[in-house]
C-alpha cells in the first residue's frame, strides 16, 4: 500500500471524523460550562474549548480510523536450529 492509498484512507477518515468530533466537542464544552458556569463569563472559552477538544478528538479518531494502513512487515526468517548438544562423557569403570 503506497502513500497515495494512505492519503485516500486518511481523507476518508477526515470526512468521517471531523463532523463527529465537531458535534462531540460542542457537547463536551456545553457540559463543562454547565458544570462550571463561571466559564460562561469568559468570552473566549466556548470557541477555544470547541477548537481544542475537536482537534484532539480528530487526531485520535483519524489515527484509529486509519490503523489498517500500516504495511505489514515481511515474515521474520526462522532462526537457524541450534546444533545438538555434545554427547555425554564416557562412563568411568570402577
Amino acid at each position: 500500500m503506497g502513500p497515495s492509498a494512505m492519503a485516500d484512507i486518511q481523507d476518508d477518515c477526515r470526512a468521517f471524523c471531523r463532523p463527529q468530533c465537531d458535534g462531540f466537542s460542542s457537547d463536551v464544552c456545553n457540559t463543562v460550562t454547565d458544570i462550571a458556569p463561571i466559564l460562561k463569563t469568559l468570552s473566549f472559552f466556548p470557541s477555544t474549548c470547541k477548537v481544542r477538544v475537536s482537534g484532539l478528538c480528530s487526531a485520535l479518531c483519524i489515527n484509529i480510523c486509519s490503523l489498517n494502513t500500516i504495511t505489514p512487515a515481511p515474515p521474520a526468517a526462522s532462526p537457524a536450529p541450534l546444533p545438538p548438544p555434545p554427547p555425554p562423557p564416557p562412563c568411568k569403570p570402577y
